[in-house]
């Protein structure tokens, strides 16, 4: 089963042409789960439109 969260985009940036970074966000500020370098996260963004994005953090991002 995957666990599903509503969640804030807290800051996004532009990082190239077609590159954007997000910071995600629980909106009631509640830590989100543990997670490993080289997981990915899946974004529903509409009802009918999905985007996979690798996840990075502290030393895992450059």
């Amino acid at each position: 089963m995957t666990d599903l969260f509503a969640l804030a985009v807290a800051d996004r940036r532009r990082e190239a042409s077609g590159v954007v970074s997000l910071t995600l966000r629980a909106p009631d500020g509640r830590p989100l789960p543990a997670w490993a370098p080289g997981a990915h996260i899946d974004l529903a963004l509409t009802d009918d439109l999905e985007r996979q994005y690798s996840l990075c953090g502290g030393e895992t991002c450059s």
